[in-house]
């Protein structure tokens, strides 16, 4: 006599497929948890791999990496602001990300910039000054655009938390002091495929946030620069009166170039390029290592929804807008960002610290008092 083999119901199967789905349903926030805690771990990881590179900088140098180099042209017409006297703000721009490759086992990049050509190369200036290395290319009249140094992706300049559609990217740079629409418009009018970067030099605060300090502190700062600032050739280490282990070196800043902020609603929220801050005429700049305003970069401040700017009652620096001279961090770990701090530490910090705090990190000599638990 055979046994008549039962199958399971309609019913069974579909309780077996919810409780599978609850499993799932309960799983996988762990699971994208872990994720986010292995990607945050790796941008600390990078931000630690940059200090370290300044610090190898340094040994061969005497002093940190600048945030940019440049050299003066005598023919730069001064009613256009293109330069001014001295190895400050001309054509001839390299900034900290490219001066730092030979340090991130990227040699073999850094060996093919033409160090007597800006990294944007080739261009001509409005003066007349021609320059023909292929440092980068755009991709309308370069078809090898990809292939040339600028463009290359530098594994330890990306954070993997980073949203971005493309890498590398086509970045459209603003203008530069001398390229206000009123005088020469054209001057820095092109496009470049570029390696991106999502950490960014911070040359300091000022304006709003400078005031919003002094509102908050009732003191003026002895000094608002940053260690990459650029009005200094590189901070040798004994000019850091307050400290390597309480001064950052560079933060995170992802994103760009498109304009990310928190916006109404909270949380990071990808919009229209807002109506600039700080002037910028084409683009969000600052997201390649080879990109001038990711060496320039000075923070004011913004609302909290990173939407307008900030007021001397109220301004924010932490996770609330990527636009170039606004905050010091931007971030896509949820309520966190990266610093790299001078002594060669990195850190992932909370996004509510206090921003007289974070001022009192960013700022070399000014003799501020930090807690040890910041």
């Amino acid at each position: 006599m055979t046994t008549r083999r039962r199958a399971f119901t309609l019913i069974e199967l579909l309780i077996a497929i919810a409780i599978i789905a609850v499993l799932v349903a309960l799983l996988l926030p762990a699971v994208q948890s872990a994720r986010e805690a292995a990607r945050r771990n790796q941008c600390r990881n990078n931000l630690k791999q940059i200090v370290l590179a300044a610090h190898g900088y340094n040994d061969a140098n005497q002093r940190f990496c600048p945030a940019y180099v440049a050299v003066f042209d005598a023919g730069c017409p001064k009613v256009c602001r293109c330069g001014q006297p001295g190895t400050y703000n001309d054509f001839n721009v390299h900034t900290w990300g490219s001066l730092l490759l030979p340090y991130l086992e990227a040699n073999d990049v850094y060996e093919r910039i033409d160090v007597k050509a800006p990294l944007f190369s080739p261009w001509k200036s409005p003066t007349g000054a021609c320059y023909t290395a292929l440092n980068s290319g755009c991709p309308t009249t370069d078809p090898c655009a990809a292939a040339r140094p600028i463009a290359k992706v530098i594994p330890t300049y990306i954070c993997p938390s980073s949203l971005r559609n493309e890498n590398p990217f086509l970045e459209k740079t603003q203008y530069w002091n001398c390229a206000y629409p009123t005088c020469c418009a054209e001057c820095f009018k092109f496009t470049r495929t570029s390696g991106a970067s999502d950490y960014i030099a911070v040359g300091g605060y000022w304006r709003t946030l400078e005031n919003y300090y002094k509102t908050m502190t009732g003191k003026f700062t002895l000094d608002h620069h940053g260690v990459l600032n650029d009005t200094e050739g590189g901070v040798a280490l004994f000019k850091m009166t307050d400290g390597t282990s309480t001064t950052i070196f560079c933060t995170e800043n992802a994103g760009h170039p498109d304009f990310w902020a928190r916006g109404i609603n909270g949380g990071p929220q990808k919009l229209p390029f807002p109506t600039p801050i700080f002037h910028f005429v084409v683009s969000n700049p600052g997201g390649c290592w080879g990109c001038y305003r990711n060496a320039e970069n000075w923070a004011q401040g913004s609302s909290f929804s990173g939407l307008a700017p900030g007021t001397n009652l109220a301004s924010c620096v932490f996770n609330c807008s990527n636009e170039n001279s606004v905050g010091f961090v931007f971030s896509f770990h949820p309520g966190s960002g990266g610093v790299a701090m001078s002594d060669g530490s990195a850190r992932i910090i909370n996004e509510n610290i206090s921003v007289a705090v974070l001022c009192n990190l960013i700022t070399y000599r000014g003799h501020e008092v930090v807690p040890d638990s910041f």
